[in-house]
């Protein structure tokens, strides 16, 4: 048998590299990827080591449009104070080094499962919530729909109460979509898993955030992920899909006001899913995010009937393998499309199946749907707007026939986005920049820059 020749894993620079005209010098390693790596910087050129969070990507002909794209997306966004700054981008030898804010506590994904941060503390968990609705409602002002929202992709400061997003490699300005399974699965959306649950194949980017933030907002409170997938291949997906509105306080300990929430950022039609505004407002009025039998074991919120069960919950990151110091474990192989999700993940990552012969019996008492639980509504909830893109009541659902009219009116909602203005200084940008990653002498700190103000700060 003829023996394949070894694939060569491209070498990312090493631990103390010095970069940016030997003003930049790496440190350490604070996370891998599919696309790249991120380390921890300090500025040699300042008594205070100031640190920064660098981005480390390989300059490809193949990746070239994606990455001017993440650039511009994120310089364009990191204007508010819940996203990271992009300060400056350096192209060196065969690296393209990201120049960001440094978040010193780690990402959300840590404070959640490893430190508890959020656990029972309602109203962090509300000032927390309300900082990405902030961060997302920027990035949507801007016609720019993030894609990949999940805790991996929100840092932390002071200890996890104040959180910023970052990483914008899916982000697009589309505002629709015919590309399918993008981001994180345990975050995406039902109809991003396949063409088969849209309408004539397209679906919105903004509408995927919502139902994204749902998930991260259902991480944050229990520590746990509803399913695996939002697909009819897992049954516990199948089972939501059945009575959405009865389904979760069944399964998770919820209170009744979250529930109102998240039914509607969960919303199986995208185009019913609330604004950003009206998800902030419910958020607001929430006075506990759990139910009053909610039992605190362990990283991860209880209903009564799981105490003391081994929910499988995962608490470590998968590591991609790639050739720096210190040593990563092996690269761990992942079965994934081409534009899905590349960051750390965990296959046990928040996760339970809720597979098990308890729970069976749980849901055998499901309420029909003319029944309620001992809440205080009497229906299902509604969204306050009074647009029909709003709205979660299953007496005006959303149908091929008043599709397109629902469809124009979401068009007609986005914002027009100075994206390609920005793109073609970041193309003048790239074009500027020798391919041997030289320093240019006459511009300032040897950096190229069609814009100064937007690549370059005094550090």
């Amino acid at each position: 048998m003829t023996k394949r020749a070894a694939v060569e894993v491209p070498s990312f620079p090493q631990i103390g590299t010095v970069f940016d005209v030997g003003r930049l010098q790496l440190v350490s390693v604070i996370g891998t990827g599919g696309y790249g790596v991120v380390y921890r910087a300090i500025d040699t050129h300042e008594l205070s080591n100031r640190s920064y969070a660098v981005k480390c990507l390989m300059r490809t002909e193949e990746h070239h449009q994606s990455h001017i794209r993440e650039i511009a997306l994120h310089k364009l966004a990191s204007s508010h104070p819940a996203i990271i700054t992009l300060h400056r981008v350096v192209e060196e030898d065969a690296f393209l080094y990201i120049v960001m804010e440094y978040a010193p506590d780690q990402d959300l994904f840590v404070q959640i499962l490893h430190k508890c941060r959020y656990l029972g503390n309602d109203s962090l968990i509300k000032s927390a919530f309300l900082q990405l609705l902030d961060a997302l409602e920027h990035c949507h002002a801007l016609g720019i729909y993030h894609r990949d929202l999940k805790p991996e992709n929100i840092v932390c400061f002071e200890d996890g109460v104040r959180l910023a997003l970052t990483d914008f490699g899916l982000a697009t300005t589309q505002g629709t979509s015919g590309e399918f399974r993008t981001g994180s699965v345990y975050h995406m959306s039902p109809e991003c898993q396949t063409s088969e649950g849209t309408y004539e194949g397209i679906y919105s980017p903004q509408s995927c955030d919502i139902w994204s933030l749902g998930i991260v907002l259902l991480n944050i409170v229990t520590g746990r992920n509803p399913w695996k997938v939002a697909s009819h291949e897992d049954p516990t997906f199948r089972s939501f899909c059945r009575n959405p509105y009865y389904f979760l306080p069944k399964i998770l300990p919820i209170s009744p006001e979250l529930n109102d929430v998240l039914v509607m950022m969960l919303s199986l039609e995208w185009r019913a899913r609330p604004s950003i505004s009206e998800i902030r407002s419910a958020v607001s009025q929430i006075t506990t995010f759990y139910s009053t039998a909610v039992v605190f074991e362990g990283n991860v919120a209880r209903c009564p009937w799981e105490t003391g069960m081994d929910l499988g919950t995962g608490t470590q990151k998968a590591n991609i393998s790639v050739d720096i110091p210190p040593q990563l474990p092996p690269r761990r192989p992942i079965a994934v499309k081409p534009r899905e999700s590349r960051a750390l993940e965990d296959d046990d990552f928040f996760d339970h199946t809720f597979d098990d012969e308890i729970l069976q019996s749980e849901l055998d008492d499901y309420p029909d749907e003319e029944q309620q639980l001992s809440y205080d509504t009497a229906s299902s909830p509604t969204s306050r707007s009074d647009s029909s893109l709003c709205t979660s009541d299953s007496a005006s659902p959303i149908t091929p026939i008043n599709a397109d009219f629902s469809f124009d009116q979401h068009l007609a909602s986005r914002p027009r986005s100075p994206f390609t203005s920005l793109i073609s200084g970041l193309q003048c940008f790239f074009r500027l920049s020798s391919s041997d990653g030289s320093s240019h002498p006459e511009n300032d700190k040897g950096r190229v820059s069609p814009d100064p103000e937007m690549f370059t700060i005094d550090l």
